[in-house]
């Protein structure tokens, strides 16, 4: 029933031709705003997550460097099995 109303309204504002600009900036005005709002939050939200992983991406590789330079690596303990279970080239270093 309320939708029916503002559909009516709506209707009779695109029909009528003679100044229906206001009201129709006026209704879709907050709609522009929030679309324009949750574009900018988007935004934000993919570059903090992106730096995020960069930021956890160089822990682990200052971590592995560590080790690999600390000369640890011999002694055979669970990150040295995770190297070599997941192919980590000394190169890359």
């Amino acid at each position: 029933m309320f939708c029916s109303g503002i559909c009516r309204t709506l209707r009779r504002l695109i029909r009528n031709r003679e100044g229906a600009i206001a009201p129709m900036v006026a209704i879709m005005f907050p709609l522009l705003i929030g679309s324009a709002a949750l574009a900018v939050d988007v935004t934000e939200w993919t570059l903090t997550k992106r730096q995020l992983q960069q930021a956890t991406d160089s822990a682990a590789i200052a971590g592995v460097y560590s080790l690999l330079q600390s000369g640890d690596v011999e002694q055979n303990t669970p990150t040295d099995h995770a190297l070599i279970r997941n192919r980590f080239d000394r190169a890359l270093l």
